[in-house]
C-alpha cells in the first residue's frame, strides 16, 4: 500500500509527525461532520477533502463510502493512465531546476 502522508512529507520536507497530526486532526473533523449529520437526521455526508469529496452515507445502521475525485485530480489520473504522464517527476524537476538557478544566482 502506497503512503501519501510519508510521501507528502518527504516532498514538502516537513516532518511526518506534522502530516501525522493533520490526519489526526481531519479524522475528528470527519467524525463531528458525521455527529452534526446524525443531529439533523440526516443520512449523507458530503465532505470536500482537498483531491475530491468523500462521500458518507449511514442508512440503517449500515455505512457506506464514496469518493468522487475533484477535476484536477481526475484530469491527473487520465493523463497518468493514457500518456504515462508523471506529474511528481515534473514537479521534481521543476523544483531542482529552481534551486540549482537560485544556487547560482547566489553564486554570482
Amino acid at each position: 500500500m502506497q503512503n501519501l502522508s510519508k510521501d507528502l512529507s518527504a516532498i514538502v520536507s516537513a516532518d511526518k509527525k506534522i502530516f501525522d497530526k493533520l490526519v489526526v486532526n481531519a479524522n475528528f473533523c470527519i467524525c463531528d461532520y458525521l455527529e452534526n449529520m446524525a443531529l439533523n437526521n440526516e443520512h449523507i455526508c458530503e465532505i470536500d477533502i482537498g483531491i475530491g469529496i468523500l462521500k458518507i452515507k449511514v442508512l440503517d445502521n449500515f455505512v457506506s463510502y464514496e469518493f468522487i475525485p475533484s477535476a484536477q485530480l481526475e484530469t491527473g489520473i487520465v493523463s497518468t493512465l493514457e500518456n504515462q504522464q508523471n506529474f511528481l517527476l515534473t514537479a521534481v524537476d521543476s523544483m531542482l531546476v529552481n534551486r540549482l538557478n537560485r544556487l547560482y544566482d547566489n553564486l554570482l
